[in-house]
């Protein structure tokens, strides 16, 4: 692939950007198709900011993919630009446009960078064991299921401050709940993932036990005891009085919880 900083077509740039895209169609399980490629490295896309990436960039991008034979200096007819075209808008590339299925494909892509986080992507196949043409099975399995993981997590902890909260459509905070941050990386070790408060933007690490469940617990005394969550009498009533301390009060309900997240048969 061309490098547009230096204009050669071997140089470490290229050999990154080739490690990059392995690294994501081996997460994905799919070989993305280069003009694909292409246009995300034109628009310089191969960053974090990928994880950004939404359908209102989708027609920028596809401007500057119409804009190469002006960048290049080179008519659009001219065979190195064949690349950018794809296989529909060769004989037209003034018109060149992505189709459905290559908008969702894009918007795929970043949410994989947004799920996985853009360095676990380049760094997907570092010390990897065993065969250099295979990433590790477990590795694979952590990376795939990280986004059914998730959205049942995230989905956990809404139905928990739901149900133990009478103000959670009215609070302004509680609703923030409904972007909070859950990321996850492989490891060789096992699934580690991280939440991020939506209020405060602390994070807490979040591990997944042998059970399959994934313990928040300092989350949930994050939100109790920094941001005063308030639950329902239901579920205070055993926790002492209101002059108790944080500690006293969530020991009962916060100290052992964990939120089940069901895992798909193919990546347990």
């Amino acid at each position: 692939m061309l490098c547009f900083d230096c204009h050669l077509n071997s140089c470490s740039c290229n050999k990154n950007m080739d490690s990059f895209w392995e690294n994501l169609e081996h997460v994905i399980s799919y070989k993305i198709p280069a003009h694909i490629k292409h246009a995300l490295e034109l628009s310089g896309y191969i960053n974090p900011a990928l994880a950004n990436l939404t359908e209102a960039d989708i027609p920028n991008i596809e401007a500057d993919v119409r804009a190469v034979p002006e960048i290049t200096n080179l008519p659009s007819d001219d065979p190195s630009l064949a690349k950018y075209w794809g296989p529909h808008f060769g004989a037209n590339p003034s018109t060149f446009r992505f189709l459905t299925g290559e908008r969702k494909l894009l918007l795929l892509i970043g949410q994989t960078v947004r799920d996985n986080g853009f360095a676990c992507v380049v760094n997907y196949k570092v010390d990897r064991p065993g065969s250099p043409e295979e990433p590790p099975a477990k590795m694979m399995r952590v990376v795939q299921g990280s986004i059914a993981d998730r959205e049942l997590l995230k989905a956990r902890i809404l139905e928990y401050f739901m149900n133990r909260c009478d103000n959670f459509n009215e609070d302004e905070e509680l609703q923030k709940l409904h972007k909070v941050g859950i990321f996850f990386e492989p490891s060789p070790t096992g699934p580690k993932g991280t939440i991020q408060c939506p209020i405060c933007h602390s994070k807490y690490t979040i591990h997944k036990e042998r059970s399959g469940s994934w313990k928040i617990t300092n989350f949930l005394q994050h939100m109790k005891c920094v941001h005063k969550v308030k639950m329902n009498q239901s579920h205070t009533k055993n926790a002492g009085s209101d002059n108790d301390s944080c500690e006293a009060n969530t020991r009962e309900n916060l100290e052992t919880m964990i939120m089940k997240v069901e895992m798909l048969d193919d990546i347990l």
